[in-house]
């Protein structure tokens, strides 16, 4: 769990209702102990709220809040909003001291005070809580919903609307869309009209890099860097090309074709040339790589060259893409074609100053606990004194609030994930509740569930909207190089130096992120998956039972994500549940008994297309 890394719905098909907080699921026709249970001898009670504030009085009592007032304080924010929130204390009006009550402050510079954000269930540190490109204020002006990202539901979110002059509130049948992109000495704008929704997102107009292949900067005419146009319906596409003025001069501009199948640069029919600027209506379906040169000096160098043949033919250049005896043609196996800078499998090494704790093979390196004796740990701030007289069971109570706040009101499998993932962080008994914990136990490794329920995780993981936008943006780009290199993967094999990963590139080019589940008071389902995981320390993609036929390819992406449950030192977060989270993990009086359990998550995206 990573929660000092900042960066970037689908709803699943059936779900269980969600049932009472602190109760993990049955498995098996069996139930499992309720979490609170162990907690009863204590006088712990997670049921009684006079106040109604959804904080149980105990919780509130042991936070120093008033279980009578929802909002103790009196800043205009209640306290289960400001427990959740993190941003201030439910126990000070005014938690930076700059004159302004926490309600009334602003931090994400919208024009929208932390209560009205809160009062509207918009992020009051995100400027732009749903990401769709419009920020929370203009879209209470634009009359559009601040918290949804496709207010009228069409399929297509509110900014890009709003970009293509359509109304973000009504229903939208058709678009007319215009791309544009910028190759230095060149730009390109190509408009599509009537495109569906679901096309909408799949037409692109990308600057290519000046070592292209099929055109580099060796091609006689050479004026600037081409462009790769993908549309996605069979239409007509305007495309306008406008090259720096500069380079017109003593030149006869033209527009180049790349023709894939005879491997040869052809010069556009149609097309009219008005100052530096050349325009032409071209068919609209796939993929095309265009090009401006300069006519007069391409068009004699290519009259000369024997049997027409191009740049892209010459020796070395990987041989042709559709021959299937070239080497680079699609494996029948299985591949891994991306991976994250952290690696999956590093391991942990054998600690010396803690021989309590053995190596084991199960438990990436990055994975630290029982690592801190009480002087280490008071080092951290005054808050981490009670380490040492606070009874274990009150610090496992205090944990299970932030976990059953988390998951309050979630929907079946987020709240199966957050119980799997504590209960393997306490011993993690087959899932269940793992009970009363006595300091005299002693350490076993073998009782310990290193990964929650996969199940459960990989569906909750899957159904979320950051993991959504995630896939579809990294299926749309491996899409395109697929169909851009007609069925082939070799451009998509993981290399050991990522300076030199395609996809690892790529992914930094188009500033697609692995996604943070964003913290969110309002929606139950992102709140547990926030406290479960937030962020994924490692992720992989693998390309599996793909296959070509003819002209058209189809697999599965298997997106795999890996993470540990716990706090390291450098998520340390010093706040009411998390300091026993933190301390129960790294202390050393507890001997490691609180090793964080390995989370993962995979899911399946189906791939096709046709070149």
């Amino acid at each position: 769990m990573r929660r000092s890394r900042a960066s970037a719905p689908r709803t699943p098909s059936s779900r269980a209702g969600p049932r009472p907080s602190g109760t993990a699921p049955s498995r098996a026709g069996k139930a499992d102990t309720p979490t609170w249970a162990s907690f009863a001898e204590h006088g712990i009670s997670p049921t009684e709220d006079t106040d109604g504030d959804r904080l149980p009085d105990d919780l509130e009592v042991r936070a120093k809040l008033n279980p009578k007032s929802a909002d103790t304080d009196g800043d205009g924010l209640s306290d289960f909003a400001e427990l959740g929130y993190r941003s201030s204390t439910p126990l000070k009006a005014d938690t930076d001291g700059d004159g302004t009550k926490d309600g009334a402050e602003d931090p994400d510079k919208d024009g929208l005070t932390t209560a009205r954000e809160l009062k509207l269930r918009t992020t009051p540190t995100r400027a732009d809580t749903d990401q769709d490109g419009l920020a929370d204020a203009r879209e209470l002006k634009l009359r559009t919903e601040p918290a949804k990202a496709d207010t009228d539901g069409d399929g297509v979110q509110d900014g890009e609307e709003t970009r293509l002059n359509a109304s973000p509130r009504a229903k939208n049948s058709a678009f007319d869309v215009t791309r544009r992109a910028d190759g230095g000495a060149t730009t390109a704008e190509a408009t599509l009209k009537g495109l569906r929704a679901k096309q909408v997102g799949g037409f692109h107009v990308t600057g290519l890099p000046a070592g292209q292949r099929e055109f580099p900067k060796s091609t006689p005419g050479h004026l600037g860097n081409g462009f790769q146009v993908s549309a996605p319906a069979d239409g007509a596409a305007r495309l306008a090309f406008r090259l720096d003025a500069d380079r017109t001069e003593g030149t006869a501009p033209a527009l180049y074709r790349y023709d894939e199948k005879a491997r040869h640069l052809v010069k556009q029919s149609g097309q009219q040339r008005s100052g530096n600027t050349i325009t032409v209506t071209a068919t609209a379906e796939g993929s095309a790589k265009y090009v401006v040169l300069d006519s007069r000096a391409f068009d004699k160098a290519d009259a000369k060259a024997s049997g027409k043949r191009t740049l892209s033919d010459a020796p070395g250049d990987g041989g042709d893409p559709g021959d299937p005896s070239d080497p680079g043609d699609p494996p029948p196996t299985d591949m891994l074609i991306h991976q994250s800078s952290f690696r999956e499998g590093r391991r942990k090494a054998p600690d010396p100053q803690h021989p309590p704790v053995p190596a084991d093979p199960r438990v990436a390196d990055d994975l630290t606990f029982n690592d801190y004796n009480f002087d280490e740990l008071t080092d951290l701030g005054w808050e981490f004194w009670v380490a040492r007289i606070t009874p274990e069971f009150l610090m496992w109570a205090e944990f299970n609030d932030i976990m059953n706040f988390g998951k309050l009101g979630a929907d079946a499998d987020y709240a199966q994930s957050v119980d799997d993932l504590r209960n393997a962080f306490r011993y993690g008994r087959g899932g269940q509740s793992a009970g009363t914990v006595t300091i005299d136990d002693n350490f076993d490794p073998g009782r310990y569930l290193y990964s929650g329920s996969g199940t459960a995780l990989s569906r909750a993981v899957g159904a979320s909207p950051q993991e959504k936008t995630y896939t579809d943006k990294a299926g749309q780009i491996i899409k395109q190089s697929l169909i851009d290199n007609k069925g082939r993967t070799d451009q998509l094999q993981v290399q050991e130096d990522l300076t030199k990963n395609f996809l690892f590139q790529e992914f930094l080019r188009q500033d697609v992120k692995y996604p943070v589940y964003d913290f969110s008071l309002w929606d139950a389902n992102q709140r547990a998956l926030s406290i479960a995981i937030h962020q994924f320390h490692g992720h992989t993609i693998a390309l599996k039972d793909y296959k070509v036929e003819g002209n058209s390819f189809s697999g599965k992406l298997v997106f795999h994500s890996y993470d540990h449950f716990g706090l390291d030192p450098d998520d340390e977060i010093k706040e009411y549940g998390f300091i026993d989270w933190f301390t129960l993990q790294h202390y050393d009086r507890f001997d490691g008994k609180y090793p964080p359990a390995i989370a993962q998550a995979d899911i399946e995206i189906p791939i096709s297309g046709t070149f």
